[in-house]
């Protein structure tokens, strides 16, 4: 019997930052990063995110950091946006705009494939 913990499988410890909903006259927006702290400036347009949409963040590197795998646990792109996807489920029905880069741009096309029907854009952003 084997015992591997997945991602896909524990939506629960993934590491968001903010939320849906919470000013209600203002877009949602899902902001996917890469495996680093994101591009130069990330800080400003995160802001700016802020200040005008209701800004959800997942973050990648909280998550791997919490040691909840085994060094060779295998977690795609794929069951990563599972993951994802099942934590999004809290805010059942309520439509969202998903800003990415680089390696958030695979989690975001997964997403979109699992949530078409609650997004309204996929940003993919290329800042070369």
């Amino acid at each position: 019997m084997t015992t591997e913990k997945h991602l896909c499988d524990m939506p629960e410890k993934l590491v968001f930052r903010g939320g849906f909903g919470f000013k209600k006259k203002q877009p949602n927006v899902l902001l996917l990063l890469p495996k680093t702290k994101g591009p130069i400036g990330i800080k400003n347009f995160k802001k700016l995110i802020k200040d005008n949409f209701n800004l959800l963040e997942y973050d990648d590197i909280a998550t791997e950091k919490l040691g909840i795998f085994n060094i060779t646990d295998v977690n795609s792109l794929e069951s990563k946006a599972l993951a994802i996807s099942s934590a999004l489920e809290k805010w059942k029905g309520i439509k969202f705009h998903i800003i990415c880069h680089s390696t958030g741009c695979g989690l975001g096309t997964f997403i979109t494939k699992q949530n078409f029907g609650m997004l309204r854009m996929l940003c993919m952003l290329d800042l070369f």
